[in-house]
């Protein structure tokens, strides 16, 4: 259904009822609430709703907290509030991708209209042709009703939506597209008009700009049905003139059909944007934003970037400007009128130097009241240390002033954060409940110290009956103790005290020094009422201790370690639990390190020598009975001197375990050359080689060897001759005093003419000149054995 009342009603109501309210000091918080979940929660817009509350609509992309549901990435957030601000209900919106919504307003019919930009192609969003405004119209509850896509293949995105006097809606924002519902295009971004009617339907729509980048971020219909767009301008051509550097005001005039009546732009060689324009009186009317310029028509910047207002009559020329700020960033996100003589802005704020009086940390929310001439009637910093940004600013029915933004802030004005951004609203205004400053924490307050707020200040309370707010002991319900003040606030001192001897308790045993006592009606902190202790350095020792072996009266009877048993201790150096009988100490203890009962240790130097420890080949008495190598058994072992494991009978020995160089065996003849032992080859040599008492038995004289291994000369320094007759394969090695084989040479020296029993002398040099002086062995070894020559290298 269509809106019937026509816009110059509209226009004269709201400013008829403006002329009642103002503000003449500064308000105060009323109430805050923090809406959200622990990830990014971001408010765009607010408005009050027919039953005294209000709405926020923004966007999140959390799923816990006081969010519901989440249908991917990006959602629109819609939540209604009371007049109190408690939650009465929230929606979410969109699709997989990204949807943010920018704007929104109550609907005639108690619902809602969000404009926005969505990515999405499913959920909610239907329709899109790429990056589309995307227009949700809902019920009183949020359900959605329909959902429309604007825009086409390129990038659209809308930032703000009105509601218009024939019951549509009128939609800016900026568009890159020229297809789809976009007809035309300057080039970069245009600024782009949507009208559409009740339904959604596009009853018209229009692109302004130039080559460069435009866009629309607040729009509104006045008196005569026209709509006046706020918008940024980059650079002059196609719809704009008269630009003056980075960034201006831009200011389109439109009938209601789109066309333009005028445009101007008002700014300064950098960058100057506006964020919102506002109806005034005599079809004036006030935009603001952010500057840095400090030329052209901006004059009066107090830091890098300060708010900026302008007021500009009916036809767009300049009334007058003014920059608000300090050496900081400021900047003025929304302004609305609250009477025929004030207007009040809202921003952010990172300054607390020229019009700023303070800054709670990171960016603030800036609440500032100017008159129609542009100078400040009241300012106002709130937030937290982190980042408090506001995005809109209405006056509510009752007069006040609602504002609605982001933080991240967890202290001072912020309270109930879920993490990250919240939605954050807060409503101001003007108390006069006095409360009295509670400064010992005592619930009760100071009547000489009060303040007038809107809602107890932290710190004071609402008694005024205290005595002394310095004492938090000190009130009138308290009990009257001994301590020469009025404790009760009744005018008397210490009525109906009882006083008590206390002694010190130094070591916090409970029982204390009957030589150290104070008198008192309470309990002295350190002090008991007991008088027992014998000893108040050291809290082990009392009248309820037990008596322990330490040579001390442990329990205050003036007996020492009565009652306990003597031990006797015997040292056990070597820690094989058995003691030495020589050495020993008296104790009642139970335990000493390092000693033991038992006295039983023959050699306490030793922890293998013990009374049970195993007899072994020693010559000591390791079992500790008195006997050395007892029960063990001895055997008479010879001397093996070449090696061959056959002894000399001649030099024996009697051991209990075997011992290098000696066999059990005694049966060798010759125990000097390895090559003669029982049961070696007999050979034709006039040597006994099988030590059977018989030479060269059954060898003929075809059987002899003529063996030679000769080495010269000896001493050597160069060149070493070694001189040999052995057959068969030989090798020859050369061997250092430290038994390491330096030199190795294997050789078959061939059969002699002279028969099979005779081998053919063979002569080897050898170069010993790279070895070092000393005594060396030449081996040369054969299938028969080896023999060793023994020569000195000079």
């Amino acid at each position: 259904m269509k809106n019937n009342i026509s816009s110059s009603k509209i226009y004269f109501f709201l400013l008829f009822s403006l002329s009642f309210y103002s503000f003449s000091q500064t308000p105060d918080i009323l109430w805050e609430h923090s809406y959200g979940g622990t990830n990014d929660d971001r408010p765009w817009t607010t408005g009050q709703t027919s039953d005294g509350g209000y709405f926020l609509a923004g966007h999140s992309n959390s799923i816990n907290g006081d969010i519901s549901e989440n249908n991917g990435a990006i959602d629109y957030w819609l939540l209604k509030i009371n007049s109190e601000g408690e939650l009465e209900w929230e929606k979410t919106y969109g699709g997989s991708s990204y949807d943010y919504c920018y704007d929104g307003k109550a609907t005639t019919d108690g619902g809602y209209i969000l404009a926005g930009k969505s990515s999405s192609f499913d959920g909610d969003v239907s329709g899109n042709h790429g990056n589309d405004f995307w227009i949700v119209k809902t019920d009183n509850l949020g359900i959605l009703e329909w959902q429309k896509c604007y825009g086409g293949a390129a990038s659209d995105i809308p930032y703000c939506i009105e509601l218009t006097v024939d019951g549509g809606y009128i939609i800016g924002g900026t568009s890159s597209s020229n297809d789809g519902d976009v007809t035309e295009n300057h080039g970069g971004g245009d600024v782009w008009i949507l009208k559409i009617t009740a339904d959604g339907e596009i009853e018209w729509e229009q692109t302004y700009g130039s080559n460069s980048g435009e866009a629309a971020y607040s729009i509104i219909q006045n008196e005569a049905g026209n709509y006046l767009v706020a918008a940024d301008a980059h650079s002059s051509g196609g719809d704009v003139t008269g630009t003056h550097g980075l960034a201006d005001f831009w200011i389109l005039n439109l009938d209601n059909s789109g066309e333009l009546i005028w445009q101007k732009a008002f700014g300064g060689s950098d960058d100057d944007t506006p964020w919102c324009i506002a109806a005034g009186i005599n079809n004036e009317y006030w935009i603001s934003g952010s500057t840095s310029s400090n030329n052209g028509d901006v004059s009066g910047l107090n830091g890098f970037i300060d708010a900026w207002v302008i007021k500009i009559d009916s036809i767009g020329d300049l009334i007058w400007q003014s920059c608000y700020g300090g050496s900081d960033g400021e900047g003025s996100k929304s302004i609305t009128q609250f009477s025929n003589n004030e207007f009040v802005f809202v921003g952010t704020a990172e300054s607390e130097n020229g019009d700023l009086t303070e800054n709670k940390g990171g960016t603030d929310f800036w609440i500032v009241s100017i008159d129609s001439t542009s100078n400040i009637n009241w300012q106002k910093t709130i937030g937290g240390t982190l980042q408090d940004n506001p995005f809109a600013i209405i006056k509510t029915d009752d007069g006040n002033i609602a504002i609605a933004g982001y933080s991240s802030s967890t202290n001072f004005d912020v309270t109930g954060n879920h993490g990250s951004y919240d939605y954050w609203f807060v409503k101001l205004g003007l108390c006069n409940t006095p409360y009295y400053a509670d400064t010992d924490g005592d619930g009760y307050g100071d009547l000489s110290n009060d303040s007038l707020a809107c809602n107890l200040p932290i710190g004071y309370v609402t008694d005024s009956t205290d005595c002394d707010d310095t004492n938090n002991l000190i009130y009138p319900t308290a009990e009257d103790i001994c301590n020469a003040m009025d404790d009760n606030c009744n005018g008397l001192l210490d009525e109906d005290a009882l006083f008590t001897t206390w002694y010190v308790d130094m070591d916090e045993d409970n029982f204390g020094d009957i030589t150290y006592d104070s008198i008192s009606c309470f309990a002295l902190t350190g002090y008991v009422n007991d008088a027992t202790d014998c000893n108040d350095a050291d809290a082990e020792i009392n009248p309820d201790a037990a008596e322990i072996c330490n040579e001390l009266d442990d329990n205050c009877n003036m007996v020492i370690d009565e009652g306990l048993t003597v031990n006797i201790f015997y040292m056990d150096a070597d820690g094989d639990t058995f003691g030495d009988p020589i050495i020993f100490i008296n104790s009642c203890l139970d335990i000493i390190t390092g000693y033991v009962f038992d006295s039983t240790d023959c050699d306490d130097a030793n922890n293998l020598i013990y009374p049970g420890a195993i007899e072994i080949c020693n010559y000591l008495d390791d079992d500790c009975d008195g006997s050395i190598d007892d029960n063990l058994l001895y055997t008479l072992l010879y001397a093996d001197a070449d090696g061959d494991n056959f002894g000399n009978v001649t030099v024996d020995t009697l051991a209990c375990l075997s011992i290098p160089g000696y066999v059990p065996d005694s049966t060798d003849c010759n125990d000097t050359d390895p090559n003669i032992y029982p049961g070696a080859e007999e050979l034709l040599n006039g040597v006994d080689d099988d030590c059977n008492q018989l030479i060269d038995e059954g060898l003929a004289l075809e059987n002899i060897e003529i063996n030679t291994f000769n080495i010269y000369p000896n001493p050597a320094k160069d060149i070493l001759f070694v001189e040999y007759s052995f057959k068969g394969e030989v090798e020859l090695q050369l061997i250092n005093i430290t038994g390491q084989v330096v030199y190795s040479s294997s050789t078959a020296l061939p059969q002699s003419s002279f028969g099979n029993s005779v081998g053919k002398i063979s002569t080897r040099n050898i170069d010993i000149s790279k070895y070092a002086s000393g005594v060396y062995l030449v081996k040369l070894i054969m299938d028969s054995g080896y023999e060793v020559r023994e020569f000195m290298k000079e």
